[in-house]
């Protein structure tokens, strides 16, 4: 009954500490506005921002729709019984397109957000993790991390 009791309490302690380390850290990624948290932004520039962010998330929107579509049909063309390497590579190009096209998309966003922030305000966000420039260097990668990362595949 002891032995019961102990181990139902260490198992207890064992959880509880679990869900807190869980608690203990933020989110991953930029989530919630996380990069411009700490930039102390005005009233005035959290609203050109958050009008940018609107008018490209609508842009953005419309494309993603479009890659999933050519991911649809990407997929379906491998399932064919004989499928057709000329359809197979006109379809991975069209997604190549795309994905560049959203990628520039991308950085003129952030290009527009850049031209609302201070010069303070854009050193900040530089040095910040997983941004350009800071500690994790190009585009968040790692501490030089080679190969694909999720989204790098080049068929997709």
């Amino acid at each position: 009954m002891k032995k019961k009791l102990l181990v139902m309490g260490i198992l207890l302690v064992f959880i509880l500490s679990a869900a807190s380390l869980a608690y203990a850290f933020p989110g991953y990624g930029l989530g919630k506005g996380q990069a411009f948290k700490d930039l102390n932004l005005t009233d005035e520039q959290i609203k050109k921002i958050t009008d940018i962010r609107t008018q490209y998330f609508d842009k953005m929107l419309t494309l993603r729709n479009d890659l999933a579509k050519l991911n649809f049909e990407l997929r379906n063309l491998y399932l064919q019984n004989n499928p057709d390497q000329k359809l197979i590579d006109d379809k991975i190009s069209k997604i190549k397109e795309l994905k560049d096209k959203m990628l520039s998309l991308k950085q003129e966003e952030f290009e527009k957000i850049k031209g609302v922030l201070t010069t303070e305000q854009l050193s900040k966000l530089q040095n910040q993790q997983g941004l350009p420039g800071g500690i994790r260097g190009k585009a968040g990668r790692g501490f030089g991390v080679k190969g694909f990362g999720r989204g790098f595949c080049p068929l997709y």
